[in-house]
């Protein structure tokens, strides 16, 4: 049977390692003061018997069962914290940034009603958020990241929290594996359903039929009280709660060595929700990037950016994008210029690595790695050794475009809100090490497909998982 971890096990007050029988229950076969002790044993119980891991499980909630359509409701303590954050707004104390859409997202979760759409974002969101939580400085404290937490229906605490994220990323596998089913046994293509309005928000990447054909977007302004204009043109809709107004930044394709790319134009229009049907943003080709805090000092962040293999063994890339909004959460988040200025000038001995982890291939202390802030962001340029067998693998799968993405550890330094406490801004940074990278922490945010053709959201899966299943695959084509 496969092994996991889990934070809330009978009989354990930190991580336990567990075994899941075939009744679904959990038994303990290890107990340990850090999650990454539980893992490296839940890891090595899985290298022993040759599977992958079963990943963070939930002691306290039965885990989904196998069948054809998943259960969506949210369970009993998710609604509790939604709940919470309704009476929080009649009150006057959830702040002044909740649009009614939000609210109403919330009431849906209190009544037990979350959709697919929804249940895709709460897993990744919490992951990149949970740090927020910490800056509750006294019991009772409200602080914009505790409301946050609290309309994804993670709780107060962080393990309330990470109790959400788990049982959302156990729904999204079987949805996924659902898809997976269904699609294998359909012969024919399926008509794409329109988008209804708790599927679209700032951020959401949408099509539409036009005059020239299918057109591509990307939602700026969701109006539900008032009215809003496209430009160029003079064209206003009037948006409400039951009907909003979408502001959409058209993006055109250009095509470049053969291969087509969207990219944001100055034009923008208007549409209403039955009119629109949602896109995956990797057939838009935008420079995005989101993070991931990974413990108390260091977070990751994934950067859409291609990285391209130059003359020779040196690459080149960028490991951070300027000015490119992060996943709607409902705040976003933007890396500034001059965010790296100080951590580079102080001389920060930075490496370059693959999936954050082994023996690195360059190094600014060697002179072998050279980190620069340009007009587009951090830009990274490194001499590799073909001699070092993790270099040619990385060169051998840029040269074959298998290998097209980047990211950056850092903490972080100087931030900014603005007062609505809508969008955040990351300053400065001290910078960790940039790596080149196989699986991103979020795929449908980070991901750079090819093809226009591909639509839906992959499936996110958990840094330390896809760690794991790694470090299994590479045990697995070691010679006994």
């Amino acid at each position: 049977m496969p092994y996991g971890i889990s934070g809330n096990a009978p009989g354990c007050s930190g991580w336990a390692a567990v075994k899941q029988e075939d009744d679904g229950s959990l038994d303990v076969i290890g107990c340990h003061d850090t999650k990454a002790e539980a893992i490296a044993q839940m890891v090595a119980a899985s290298i022993s018997e040759g599977m992958d891991p079963l990943g963070e499980v939930s002691a306290a909630e039965p885990i989904i069962e196998e069948r054809e359509e998943p259960d969506l409701s949210a369970p009993s303590f998710m609604r509790a914290s939604a709940e919470r954050v309704l009476r929080l707004h009649e009150e006057g104390k959830s702040g002044s940034g909740l649009k009614p859409q939000t609210v109403e997202d919330a009431r849906k979760m209190a009544a037990g009603q979350v959709s697919e759409q929804k249940w895709r974002k709460i897993g990744p969101w919490i992951a990149r958020h949970i740090v927020d939580l910490a800056a509750v400085d006294e019991p009772g404290e409200i602080t914009p990241g505790l409301v946050a937490m609290l309309l994804w229906g993670g709780g107060s605490s962080r393990s309330s929290a990470e109790r959400a994220q788990a049982y959302a990323q156990r729904i999204v596998e079987r949805l996924d594996a659902r898809a997976v089913h269904s699609s294998a046994e359909m012969s024919v293509v399926a008509i794409e359903p329109r988008a209804s309005i708790e599927d679209l928000s700032v951020g959401t990447f949408v099509k539409w039929d036009s005059a020239g054909g299918e057109a591509y977007g990307r939602i700026e302004q969701v109006e539900t009280d008032g009215s809003v204009s496209a430009s160029p043109g003079d064209f206003t809709m009037e948006g409400s709660e039951d009907e909003p107004a979408y502001l959409i930044r058209v993006y055109g394709a250009e095509e470049e060595d053969g291969e087509v790319e969207y990219q944001g134009t100055d034009t923008l229009v208007v549409h209403r929700a039955e009119t629109l049907t949602v896109t995956a943003e990797r057939s838009i080709r935008a420079h995005r990037w989101v993070s991931k805090q990974v413990d108390e000092r260091r977070t990751v962040a994934y950067s859409t950016m291609e990285i391209r293999r130059e003359a020779g063994n040196r690459l080149v890339g960028y490991a951070a994008v300027f000015d490119s909004p992060s996943e709607p959460m409902p705040f976003i988040e933007y890396v500034r210029r001059g965010a790296f200025a100080k951590t580079l000038n102080d001389g920060a001995d930075v490496r370059l690595l693959v999936d954050h982890e082994g023996v690195p291939l360059a190094r600014t202390k060697s002179r072998t790695l050279k980190l620069s802030e340009d007009e587009r962001g951090l830009l990274v340029e490194a001499e590799l050794d073909p001699a070092n067998p993790d270099a040619q693998r990385v060169l051998s799968a840029m040269s074959r475009g298998d290998l097209s993405q980047m990211s950056f550890a850092f903490r972080t330094i100087k931030d900014s809100w603005n007062r609505e406490m809508s969008i955040r801004e990351l300053k400065e940074v001290q910078l960790f090490d940039v790596s080149v990278v196989t699986f991103p922490a979020y795929e449908e945010t980070s991901a750079e497909l090819r093809t226009a053709q591909t639509s839906g959201t992959l499936p996110t899966v958990a840094t330390a998982l896809r760690q794991a299943q790694l470090r299994i695959a590479r045990a697995k084509r070691q010679p006994q």
